[in-house]
């Protein structure tokens, strides 16, 4: 994975995204804040997604049966892991000039915990997209629409006197990748298990089934713990249940897609059936997945993304933001 590659298509318009090896450069916008971002703009889009919700309601009603999707391409809207509409910062980061002190200050809203002493990691979600759906006929029509939204995730790496290393915005469904290119490129510090490695997730909606995996060099231990049942309306616990899985056995990571960013649905599968299955899932926080991802590829280096391993300088490997 070349983090030297040029960037052809940003995820994002008005951004570019360097690594080290570009001198001077950094994330930064290109060109002054577009007007429909600015303050007033959004209101008259949705004016006019209402007018075209009318239109496509009247159709509807005059006899046309079926399904309609229209899908309508609109100004850029990002999100920050706290569900609040946000531009990202002007300021450049520019490989050896630029700070951990200002990354932290000007990409605060953005933040989540890494769990690496070297590592800023930021989340966002972006739509560009919204989809009108209108349903029905023969004189009634039900009309409604939603955007679409792709979650990122902002990269950046400090040399040990502070300064930016490299910086990066990847989307989610190649970030199991990237955490594995960057580990493999000694980007992180190695375990050395002499303290207790944990992670954790939950799954499903509260009260949930909680995750706790203990890793190791041998393997991991997953503590699954499932809601209590009530009994003669007595709310009684369950015992917990305890699998062995040895990291032989760990074949791919993905992720998926929730609206918090941040929370990171992920799914481990199997290369044989284990006790918990083929697989297993469970949403985990940013830390827990960097967690899961070092420890197994310092154990036992393997394709987790399902992707190349290849180091992120080795010839022949694209910049994914470049795809």
């Amino acid at each position: 994975m070349n983090l030297c590659a040029p960037v052809d298509s940003p995820p994002f318009p008005g951004m570019q995204v360097a690594s080290a090896c570009q001198a001077g450069a950094g994330l930064a916008w290109k060109e002054p804040i577009p007007s429909h971002l600015q303050k007033g703009g959004l209101s008259r889009m949705r004016n006019s997604f209402r007018l075209l919700s009318l239109c496509l309601a009247s159709l509807c009603s005059l006899g046309a049966a079926g399904c309609i999707i229209l899908p309508i391409r609109t100004p850029t809207v990002i999100q920050n892991p706290n569900g609040e509409k946000q531009l990202l910062p002007r300021f450049a980061l520019v490989p050896g000039v630029s700070t951990r002190q200002q990354v932290e200050d000007e990409y605060k809203a953005f933040s989540v915990d890494s769990g690496a002493p070297n590592l800023f990691w930021g989340r966002f979600r972006k739509s560009q997209w919204y989809f009108i759906v209108a349903v029905g006929g023969l004189g009634a029509a039900d009309v409604g629409g939603g955007r679409t939204w792709g979650t990122y995730n902002i990269l950046v790496t400090f040399d040990r006197d502070g300064s930016v290393k490299t910086s990066e915005i990847v989307r989610d469904s190649q970030l199991i990748d990237r955490l594995v290119a960057m580990h493999n490129n000694h980007e992180f510090p190695p375990f050395d298990f002499s303290q207790p490695v944990t992670a954790g997730g939950w799954s499903g909606p509260a009260p949930s089934t909680t995750f706790d995996l203990d890793l190791s060099p041998g393997g991991v231990v997953v503590t699954r713990r499932k809601p209590g049942r009530v009994v003669h309306k007595v709310l009684q616990p369950r015992p917990p249940e305890v699998f062995q899985i040895p990291l032989a056995q760990i074949a791919v990571i993905k992720t998926g897609y929730t609206e918090d960013a941040n929370a990171i649905p992920v799914t481990i599968r199997f290369a044989e059936k284990t006790q918990l299955g083929t697989h297993v899932s469970f949403v985990t926080r940013p830390a827990g997945l960097l967690t899961l991802v070092r420890c197994i590829e310092q154990v036992r280096p393997q394709n987790l993304g399902g992707k190349g391993t290849e180091p992120p300088n080795s010839p022949g490997t694209a910049n994914p933001l470049s795809q």
